[in-house]
């Protein structure tokens, strides 16, 4: 089961070598330092969110860290590590460079097990699981080429199965080497464009499959999981042509079909089929709707859509398969470039209405761009359960770019005052 590490190890040493020259050295270093104010307040040993004007505050610290030697040869090895208070989160290191017309990418993976915990404050936090240590999580290669119109990818990772996910709770308090559990798995996607503009895509699974798995601060999109067996083949773009829907009152035209057949020899569902549907009625209304086919459970339809460009914005209706209305959202935005002369801006809002709660979320943004000097301001309102459309937040943030230095800070209001504020520097070479 280690074969893809010792892989990983090699592809890292083979590219490192062929690349061998005179490296430019590239990466950034940052420092947060945030800060939540605390409940300052009892009601029969309950913690309130009263406001108080003087108060004490949870401190948070994120240092990233990240390195990239270039070579002449197109081939790069870089470095992410992250680290706070708890000390180090994740180091990763990998590789990026050529084999032949092979874009090849490795990586190796060394994190601390973290979860999710509410703490004596009673707030959200992420705690170290016991003993700490920084333990081999994953290894991934990736491989890309291109080859006469076919786009290939080729993931392979080598993932524990019992890490624990960063932004959840994990019961048992210990968490070792002892406690691991490792699998292979690759993720293998081709697609092209066939006859007519039609999109091909085909996706096959063997022990992994898309979805994430993460430590803390750092991700990836293919998941191992042993057993996994799937081939999916879809088709997109696909033009149809209605002889009978050139009805002079109903123009309906640019019909699109779009099919999916995933095949899972190991799984509930032997075999499935996917498709959508869409056609522009009217020039600015668009409809689409869905369907499923299961073998052998059968047909499922989807209900059905309609979205239209209004002089208001973006309207979307959702209709239930007996053609019930479900539900509709109208979203309005305004953007607007500022040139005051001694300085320049975007000034933007956004609103959100649905059938269920009207308005349900406003917002407004202004940001100011004056040489070195930049600034932004944004005021948020939602729907709350309680109060209806309400204040959420009004947040604010200053800059100042000393290139090679930056530095900032940023605060953030809710509804009981001063929510977070933080302080920031950086430093890119």
């Amino acid at each position: 089961m280690r074969e893809l590490l010792v892989c990983v190890a090699v592809l890292t040493f083979s590219l490192s070598l062929s690349a061998f020259s005179s490296p430019a050295l590239s990466g950034n270093t940052t420092v947060n330092l945030s800060a939540i104010p605390l409940p300052c307040t009892l009601v029969e040993e309950i913690k309130g969110d009263t406001r108080c004007e003087r108060t004490v505050f949870s401190w948070d610290l994120d240092i990233a860290l990240k390195f990239r030697l270039s070579f002449e040869e197109k081939a790069d090895l870089w470095l992410d590590a992250t680290a706070g208070f708890a000390g180090f989160e994740h180091v990763i290191a990998g590789a990026q460079g050529y084999l032949g017309e092979v874009e090849v990418k490795p990586e190796l993976w060394l994190a601390v097990p973290f979860e999710s915990v509410v703490d004596v404050n009673h707030l959200p936090n992420s705690a170290i699981i016991p003993p700490g240590d920084m333990l081999f999580a994953a290894a991934q290669v990736q491989a890309n080429w291109q080859m006469d119109g076919f786009r290939i990818q080729w993931t392979s990772v080598f993932q524990d199965l019992n890490f624990p996910n960063p932004g959840a709770d994990f019961a048992p308090l210990h968490y070792g080497v002892q406690s691991q559990s490792f699998a292979l798995g690759t993720l293998i996607k081709v697609s092209t464009t066939i006859a007519g503009g039609i999109g091909l895509s085909v996706q096959v699974g063997l022990g992994a499959e898309p979805g994430s798995f993460s430590v803390k601060g750092y991700s990836t999109s293919v998941r191992a999981e042993p057993g996994r067996l799937f081939a999916t083949v879809s088709l997109s773009n696909i033009t149809l042509v209605c002889p009978w829907c050139s009805v002079p009152e109903v123009p309906v035209d640019d019909i699109r079909l779009g099919l999916t057949f995933a095949i899972e020899p190991k799984g509930k569902t032997f075999l499935t089929l996917r498709g959508s549907i869409t056609a522009n009625i009217f020039d600015n209304v668009r409809v689409s709707t869905s369907f499923s086919l299961e073998v052998p459970d059968g047909i499922e339809w989807g209900g059905f859509s309609v979205s239209a460009s209004t002089p208001l914005g973006s309207l979307n209706l959702h209709f239930d398969p007996e053609g019930e209305f479900e539900s509709g959202t109208l979203n309005m935005s305004f953007r607007k470039q500022l040139n005051l002369g001694w300085t320049s801006g975007i000034f933007s809002a956004r609103a959100t209405a649905t059938s269920e709660h009207g308005i349900s979320s406003a917002s407004a943004s202004l940001s100011l761009n004056q040489g070195t000097f930049s600034s932004s301001y944004n005021l948020s309102y939602a729907y709350q359960s309680d109060r209806g459309l309400a204040f959420a937040s009004f947040s604010l943030r200053f800059r100042i770019n000393l290139n090679p230095l930056q530095v900032g800070v940023h605060f953030i209001f809710g509804r009981y005052g001063l929510g977070r504020f933080t302080v920031s520097t950086g430093y890119m070479f």
